[in-house]
């Protein structure tokens, strides 16, 4: 089902442009805040149970210690993940990797 909302919405975004953005435009886009090191702590924890395995068995160091040196500002690195690259940026539905944004209640 969600294959198929991210293709409605590309669908609706070269067919039917006037539509499409008058609602987008509508969206507030979620910000990023400065993340507590506590959390930034527990994040390369989670990617260090699974990367330091595969550093032990020697398989892929040069790429694995270069995801290391990502993970020292995840802030940056979640930005670029959720950065629209066209022509397949779709509206986020929400539940995917971040807090229900699309659908979120008080």
């Amino acid at each position: 089902k969600l294959g198929l909302v991210s293709w409605f919405i590309i669908f609706s975004k070269r067919h039917h442009k006037d539509i499409f953005f008058k609602i987008a435009n509508k969206l507030i886009e979620t910000k990023f805040t400065k993340m507590l090191p506590e959390f930034q702590e527990m994040i390369r924890i989670c990617m260090l149970r699974g990367i330091k395995p595969l550093m032990e068995q020697n398989k892929e160091i040069i790429i694995l210690n270069r995801v290391l040196d990502k993970l020292k500002n995840i802030t940056e690195v979640a930005k670029l993940l959720v950065k629209p690259e066209e022509p397949f940026s779709v509206i986020c539905h929400g539940d995917f990797c971040r807090n229900n944004m699309f659908f979120k209640y008080d």
